[in-house]
């Protein structure tokens, strides 16, 4: 309007450190829990600062294995048994050359996807969120001032720090509950250690169920799509 000051342009915060202070504490808070929650076997799903529906099911997991309060909530107790580093969750991270080597153009087509001998990463920001046990979405959030369509060998970026993996006991057996598309793992005793999500086939009453016994280990498996059960042609 005339004689009012015009208003000035918002900028974008160049670094996570700009952000408003009770919203890193929190979101970083939650990352911590993430990753000690992962280390200790029970996941989280991303590591992404977001207390979604996997991480709440991983926190009641892990307070039902050790007896405490099912909150579903990073409390004090849980902190407390996940050695829980307030101030840690995020670290740099590098990208190098090897990073680069993988990633590569993903044809749309799923014929022309299965001529190929590997699908690699279509972009650096989609390996290093993967690599990293995370997404997108949380890395433009970490680095709202990089043009994440355009990194290369050398930059530096924020990204949220995987721990080591320590299961409190060794695993017996697996339970696949296919409702809640968990994998949980239980110890010789017959205790939840640990549990992962999973996928399941869109088919759910053609899935095997029953008990079964682990035959053969095969690395890097090859993926077989059936056409007549595929609803993709």
């Amino acid at each position: 309007l005339p004689g009012e000051e015009a208003p000035r342009e918002t900028e974008a915060p160049r670094s996570v450190l700009e952000r408003p202070v009770l919203e890193r504490f929190v979101r970083g808070k939650v990352m911590a829990g993430q990753a000690a929650l992962e280390a200790a076997g029970y996941s989280p799903g991303l590591l992404d600062g977001i207390e979604g529906p996997k991480t709440e099911i991983a926190l009641r997991a892990f307070q039902l294995s050790r007896g405490f309060p099912v909150t579903g909530r990073l409390d004090e107790t849980t902190s407390e048994a996940l050695a829980l580093d307030r101030e840690g969750g995020t670290g740099t991270y590098r990208i190098t050359t090897d990073d680069e080597k993988l990633v590569s153009y993903c044809p749309a087509d799923w014929n022309e996807r299965s001529r190929r001998e590997r699908l690699l990463y279509p972009t650096l920001a989609n390996c290093i969120a993967e690599k990293l046990h995370t997404s997108e979405r949380c890395l433009a959030w970490l680095n709202p001032s990089k043009d994440l369509a355009a990194l290369k060998a050398g930059d530096e970026v924020a990204v949220p720090i995987p721990l080591e993996r320590q299961l409190a006991r060794p695993v017996d057996s697996l339970e696949i509950d296919l409702e809640r598309k968990l994998v949980l793992l239980i110890d010789a005793s017959g205790n939840l250690v640990g549990l992962v999500h999973c996928s399941v086939a869109r088919d759910v009453a053609s899935v095997p169920r029953g008990t079964c016994a682990v035959k053969t280990i095969v690395a890097d498996p090859g993926y077989t799509l059936r056409p007549c059960k595929s609803k993709l042609l």
